[in-house]
């Protein structure tokens, strides 16, 4: 049975884009309108989703460096939303970047954390 990543993957490439694209707007000195840190947040909340739901599956081991390398990348999510300066005033002019995406990234990998592993 062949297993689809499709939603994971278009995060992945999206925050890849975002990240980018931010990045491009600083160094030619515009104002960016979003952060870089927020492509960050995807990339790393899409690696860490993609890396459970294979080990859930089955299609990789389970080894303890994939799974260190998962709790890093959701303390890395909380750590950039939460040491943000003046977070109140952040998530209260960027919902989405400061407040959404990092929420939606922790649910996601929660809701395959919690379900039962597939066995094949």
């Amino acid at each position: 049975m062949k297993r689809n990543f499709i939603g994971s993957t278009i995060a992945l490439i999206l925050g890849i884009l975002l990240f980018v694209g931010s990045v491009g707007q600083i160094s030619t000195g515009h104002s960016a309108h979003t952060s870089p840190l927020t492509g960050i947040v995807m990339i790393l909340g899409s690696l860490a989703y993609k890396s459970l739901k294979k080990r859930r599956l089955g299609l990789v081991k389970s080894v303890n460096l994939r799974q260190i390398f998962e709790i890093v990348a959701l303390v890395l999510i909380v750590a950039i939303v939460i040491l943000q300066k003046d977070l109140k005033t952040q998530i209260a002019s960027e919902p989405v970047q400061n407040f959404v995406i990092p929420l939606w990234s922790l649910i996601a990998y929660g809701i395959i954390f919690i379900r039962k592993p597939i066995s094949n």
